[in-house]
């Protein structure tokens, strides 16, 4: 008897102990509604300080997209377009219920009227990369502003790590006035060449050079392994350059990114790789807006996060962002190896994108640009996908053992000449 008392007893205690477990969830997501719906009467009353605050509070305890579109609305209608477009990049109307999606494109469209991505102003020319464009091609056309998105096709979630990294440690910083380096009979304010290194450089990491150097630099990084603290955002006209993708590695396990450029550019890569290591949620490379202009890079280790639809790509362009790829590696990313979104007008050429989550190369919403003579191999969904109304250029791409199929088209798409690329058949019920 006493037996069964004591093990009535230890199974009540530990009912006690676990139940609290989902209801704590659920309450957590009606908490969330329920600030999101204060949020949105504070927002329709014109009281978009309130609102923005609401809005802040209702994603810290459950994101949705409704609320991360409200929230960026109500940033841009209190003039914080910074913050607006911010959280405009980690939101795209196909997350939203398809009955929502055409009121959520007139909001997105009203934070982009009221936040133009990128200043006027023409910006210093950055020295062009060793390497020239293949022949015949030409760089990317100028496209209009619009922040970057996320938006995927209906494809699996698969996370991927990279590998645990050791080296240098730089602090990242955002740009700040300049100050003087290491080397001060250097020039300031012209396009100059930096050398980053510990001992005997210009300066001592990539994040120091990037906010001290004059606009226009070369920021040279030496053979090695160089490790940011913290991601890195670039605002002003740079060229990073290492010593080959197989031998200068820039690391960071930092959260959302290793690398993101908003400015207006010339944002310049070359000859290194961008690495994402640890397990937090990221992107390799974030382009918002600008020029850019990236030539035998590799960006790898991009970490997805299924819940939130957030992080994955080897390289994400977006918002007003324009330029070229050539040359480049893209692999073993968490989503796609490149995706293209927003207004972005983007060339791929010659890239090998390989072993990525779920496709290659992609475009959404109203990207465009071109695709070619890029090899596509063993991805886990498809090479190459096109979602509408993206329009880009395809012509001879190489496919190959990707497990669902080659090219993924959501409608027909003209397509240039010498794809290797075998169309995605959808299966047919009853077949």
């Amino acid at each position: 008897m006493g037996d069964h008392r004591r093990s009535a007893t230890i199974l009540l205690t530990l009912s006690l102990v676990a139940a609290p477990a989902w209801p704590q969830t659920s309450n957590l997501q009606k908490a969330a509604r329920s600030l999101y719906e204060k949020g949105r009467a504070r927002y329709d009353a014109g009281d978009f300080q309130a609102a923005q605050e609401l809005f802040d509070q209702s994603l810290r305890l459950y994101a949705t997209p409704h609320a991360r579109l409200y929230r960026s609305a109500s940033l841009a209608r209190t003039g914080n377009c910074p913050l607006a477009l911010e959280g405009l990049a980690t939101f795209s109307v196909t997350d939203l219920p398809p009955k929502a999606r055409e009121k959520g494109s007139r909001l997105r469209e009203e934070v982009l009227r009221l936040c133009p991505a990128a200043s006027q102003e023409p910006p210093p020319q950055v020295p062009a990369a060793e390497a020239s464009p293949a022949p015949g091609s030409t760089a990317g056309e100028a496209a209009p502003k619009e922040p970057v998105s996320q938006a995927t096709p209906a494809l699996p979630e698969v996370t991927r790590g990279a590998p645990e990294a050791t080296a240098q440690g730089p602090e990242a910083a955002s740009p700040e006035p300049p100050a003087t380096s290491r080397n001060p009979g250097r020039p300031r304010g012209s396009a100059t060449e930096f050398q980053v290194a510990r001992d005997g450089g210009d300066f001592p990491d990539l994040a120091q050079a990037v906010a001290q150097a004059p606009d226009g630099a070369r920021i040279v990084l030496g053979p090695g392994r160089h490790r940011l603290e913290h991601p890195l955002r670039i605002t002003r006209p740079v060229h990073i350059v290492g010593a080959g993708p197989d031998q200068t590695t820039l690391v960071c396990d930092g959260e959302d990114f290793v690398l993101r450029f908003e400015g207006s550019g010339p944002f310049a890569l070359s000859d290194l790789a961008v690495e994402h290591d640890g397990v937090r949620t990221a992107a390799v490379i974030q382009v918002l807006s600008g020029e850019v202009d990236f030539r035998r890079i590799l960006a790898t280790g991009a970490i997805r996060h299924p819940a939130t639809r957030r992080g994955g790509q080897g390289l994400l362009v977006g918002g007003d962002a324009r330029g070229q790829v050539l040359s480049s590696v893209f692999r073993r990313n968490a989503l796609h190896g490149i995706q293209v979104t927003g207004k972005a007008v983007l060339r791929i050429e010659a890239c090998q994108c390989l072993e990525n989550g779920q496709t290659g190369i992609s475009w959404f919403e109203s990207a465009s640009g071109s695709a070619r003579d890029n090899v596509m191999e063993k991805n886990d969904r498809y090479g190459l996908a096109v979602v509408p109304p993206a329009r880009p250029q395809i012509s001879g791409n190489v496919c190959r053992e990707n497990r669902r199929g080659g090219l993924y088209l959501e409608e027909p798409l003209p397509l240039g000449p010498g794809n290797d690329c075998p169309l995605f058949q959808p299966r047919r019920p009853g077949k």
